[in-house]
C-alpha cells in the first residue's frame, strides 16, 4: 500500500514537471513579446543614445540602417528572435560590445551572491523561527519577532551603506571593492567580498521567512497526533524533530521556491540602487549598477537632445534679434 501511494506522488509530481515544461516555451515567448513591443514603443533614440549628442544626422541614420531600426516592428521582432535562439542578444553601444558577452561575465557572480544570500537566509530564519514557535509567547518569541519585523522593514542598500561605514572604512575588517576571487582558489577572500552584500541581501528575506516558518511550526504543534504523541511518553524533543518539524517545512519550502527568483533580480536592482547613495559601493559586484547606468544613459542622452536643442533655439532667436533690433518691437 505505501508502495503504491509512493508511486503515485512520483506519477503527480513527473506530470506537473511535465505540464510545467509544456508551458515554459509559451511563457518565454510572452515575456520576449511584452519587453520587445514595450521596448519598441519607448520614445528614446537608440541611436542617438548609442553615438551621443554629437553624431551627426547622417552618422545616426547609418546606424539605423546598419541596426535595422528602420525595418518593420514585425521584421525586428523576427530578427531579433533568431538572433536570441541563436544566442545572440545584439550588441549596444558605439563600440557595439556583445550583450551575451556581458551576461555571461556578470551572471556567474550574480547567481553566488543569490545563493549565498539566500542559504545565510534559510539557516538563520530555520533556527529563529523554530526557536519563536517553541517558546510561543515568551520572551525570546517577542525577541524574534520584533527582530524579524526590523529585518523586513530594513531596506538592503542602506544596510550595505552602514556595513561599508562599519566593517570597512571604521574597522577595516572587510574590503568594500577589489576583483572577487574565485571560490576554490581563495575561499578567504571570496567570503570577505560575499559578507557583506550577501548579508544584506539576506536580512530581509530572513524576517520573512522567520515569520513564515513560525507561523507554521505553531499551527503543526497546536495539532492533535502532538498532544497524542505527548501522553504515550514521547520526550517532546523527538516529537518535534521527527514530525512537526518535518511537516512544518512544507510551506517554507514552498514559499523558498518563489523567493529565489526574487533574491537573483533583488541583487540586480540592489547594486543598481546603491550607486545613488553612495558612488561606488561593492565595486568587485556592481553588475546591477552597469545594467542602470545603460538605462541611465539613455535617458540622459535624450534629456542631452531636449536640452540641446533649446539652447539652439534661444541663440538662433538673439542672433535674428541682434540683426533686426526693432522686428520684435513692431
Amino acid at each position: 500500500m505505501s508502495l503504491q501511494k509512493g508511486g503515485d506522488r512520483v506519477n503527480n509530481l513527473l506530470r506537473l514537471i511535465g505540464n510545467r515544461l509544456l508551458w515554459l516555451p509559451i511563457m518565454v515567448f510572452g515575456v520576449t513579446v511584452l519587453v520587445f513591443f514595450l521596448m519598441s514603443l519607448s520614445p528614446i533614440d537608440p541611436a542617438f543614445s548609442a553615438l551621443g549628442e554629437n553624431a551627426s544626422p547622417d552618422q545616426l541614420e547609418a546606424y539605423r540602417v546598419e541596426h535595422g531600426l528602420n525595418d518593420p516592428l514585425i521584421v525586428r521582432y523576427g530578427d531579433y528572435m533568431v538572433g536570441f535562439f541563436h544566442g545572440d542578444l545584439g550588441t549596444f553601444g558605439p563600440s557595439n560590445q556583445s550583450v551575451s558577452a556581458r551576461i555571461a561575465t556578470a551572471l556567474p557572480i550574480t547567481l553566488q551572491l543569490g545563493f549565498f544570500g539566500f542559504i545565510i537566509a534559510i539557516v538563520a530564519s530555520a533556527i529563529l523561527g523554530v526557536v519563536s514557535a517553541l517558546y510561543r509567547d515568551r520572551w525570546p518569541d517577542q525577541v524574534i519577532r520584533i527582530f524579524s519585523i526590523a529585518c523586513i522593514a530594513t531596506p538592503s542598500f542602506w544596510l550595505s551603506v552602514l556595513f561599508i561605514l562599519l566593517f570597512s572604512s571604521t574597522l577595516h575588517l572587510l574590503p568594500a571593492s577589489g576583483a572577487l576571487p574565485a571560490l576554490t582558489q581563495d575561499p578567504g577572500g571570496w567570503l570577505a567580498r560575499m559578507a557583506m552584500p550577501g548579508i544584506a541581501l539576506a536580512v530581509p528575506l530572513t524576517g520573512q521567512m522567520t515569520r513564515i516558518i513560525r507561523t507554521s511550526m505553531v499551527e503543526e504543534l497546536d495539532k492533535d497526533y502532538v498532544r497524542t504523541a505527548r501522553g504515550f511518553g514521547i520526550p517532546y524533543g523527538t516529537v518535534v524533530a521527527r514530525n512537526v518539524l518535518r511537516n512544518a517545512l512544507i510551506t517554507p519550502v514552498t514559499v523558498l521556491g518563489l523567493k529565489f527568483g526574487y533574491m537573483i533580480g533583488g541583487a540586480v536592482s540592489f547594486f543598481s540602487s546603491q550607486s545613488v547613495v553612495q558612488r561606488s559601493p561593492f565595486k568587485a559586484l556592481q553588475h546591477g549598477h552597469r545594467l542602470r547606468r545603460y538605462f541611465e544613459l539613455r535617458h540622459v542622452g535624450s534629456g542631452c537632445r531636449s536640452r540641446r536643442r533649446h539652447h539652439v533655439h534661444h541663440r538662433e532667436r538673439h542672433r535674428r534679434h541682434a540683426l533686426h533690433p526693432y522686428r520684435s518691437a513692431n
